[in-house]
């Protein structure tokens, strides 16, 4: 669990940073999915806190929270409903929800149900930001041996996609995904700058940090 938290810390912060450099477009998110150690999985979501905020109180009403917890615990619950993940075609368990606010604020859950006879295809489907207009989110893997290949989830592919594992570096999305579009250079960044955070300084402390415009 400790190695879970200080992963998804080290991410928000790192995301957080990126995003003091060039301001984050609301429409523009991510989604990464992350292999900390054989067979452990995550799956993080990263955007601006304004998109989260949208999302929360176009789906429980303008007065839904009243403390940085209660906007939390809400957030955890809204993407659990409209985000799913599948291995090999079935789905897997988003478990221990994980918030880490900021004016870039990132979503955390642990994937409970990984098959361990190895990962064929990964599906990803999330509507959590699908109110807000032009929504699009980069969706990435970041396993170690494994090529670092981005794809788009958007409306017109009903915010999904599956990729199929072929091999243990070659990454292929189906045919109705487009991965062929510009790309922000700050998400270019960021998913490189977190390949090396990943595998090099999950050793390394950090302390949480919330706050709630």
């Amino acid at each position: 669990m400790k190695k879970y938290i200080k992963t998804i810390v080290a991410v928000a912060l790192l995301f957080c940073a990126t995003s003091i450099a060039k301001a984050h477009p609301t429409n523009i998110s991510s989604i990464m999915l992350i292999e900390q150690e054989p067979g452990e999985w995550i799956v993080q979501v990263n955007t601006s806190l304004t998109a989260f905020q949208y999302e929360i109180r176009h789906a429980f009403g303008e007065n839904s929270y009243a403390s940085p917890e209660e906007f939390n615990e809400l957030v955890v619950k809204h993407f659990r409903k409209h985000m799913s993940v599948k291995i090999n075609g079935e789905k897997v368990e988003l478990t221990d929800g994980v918030v880490v606010l900021g004016h870039a604020t990132t979503l955390g859950f642990r994937l409970s149900g990984i098959p361990e006879s190895g990962i064929n295809d990964i599906s990803v489907k999330n509507e959590g930001f699908k109110n807000i207009g032009k929504s699009k989110s980069i969706f990435s893997i970041l396993k170690e041996g494994v090529d670092n290949d981005q794809f788009m989830l958007k409306a017109e592919n009903g915010f999904q996609t599956k990729v199929l594992v072929e091999g243990s570096h070659l990454l292929k999305v189906e045919a109705n995904s487009d991965n062929n579009w510009p790309i922000f250079p700050m998400i270019v960044l960021l998913c490189g700058i977190i390949s090396f955070l990943v595998y090099k300084v999950r050793s390394k402390d950090f302390s949480s940090f919330s706050y709630l415009k």
